[in-house]
């Protein structure tokens, strides 16, 4: 009876830590699909008024039912659902540039963070967004880059299909 139960308890384990990667892996599907709607929300309005928005909030879609900007962010940087995801609508000299980056940290899952920095210093991975006219390298233009920094991280990538 106690090989039994010690059986049962390895095949448990092992049953525990594929279930919480395949939770991680399906918030990711989750936000891959929020942000090709973001990107496909950025390029209407770039055709619409010939520049991408620094704030998701002048977008035709409702990005603040999932998410909250952060207030030292000038509108570029949210947070989302239990502050394990951070969306960083990247900008510089006060234009965005083309590229939005979802940001996850496991290690944050339930907290409540304070810091903007807190997840980019303890990320897991980052899924990167290009659009059609992004302003850096057009080699990326119109590609999705997702990039592990953890072991974990780079699983879930190619997880994803990245």
């Amino acid at each position: 009876l106690l090989v039994v139960v010690l059986i049962i308890g390895i095949l448990a384990a092992i049953a525990l830590a594929q279930y919480k990667f395949a939770v991680e892996k399906a918030k990711l599907s989750k936000y891959l699909t929020i942000g090709q709607s973001i990107r496909n929300a950025q390029e209407r309005f770039y055709m619409a008024n010939g520049y991408y928005t620094l704030s998701l909030f002048s977008l035709d879609i409702d990005i603040g039912s999932i998410c909250e900007d952060h207030p030292l962010s000038g509108n570029t940087f949210y947070n989302c659902m239990d502050k394990s995801i951070e969306i960083d609508n990247m900008g510089g000299n006060g234009k965005a540039v083309g590229v939005l980056r979802i940001i996850y940290c496991s290690s944050l899952s339930n907290t409540k963070q304070n810091s903007i920095y807190e997840c980019p210093g303890n990320k897991d991975l980052v899924i990167s967004f290009y659009y059609a006219n992004y302003s850096g390298d057009i080699s990326k233009q119109n590609k999705i880059i997702c990039t592990g920094y953890t072991d974990k991280g780079t699983r879930l990538c190619h997880a994803l299909g990245y």
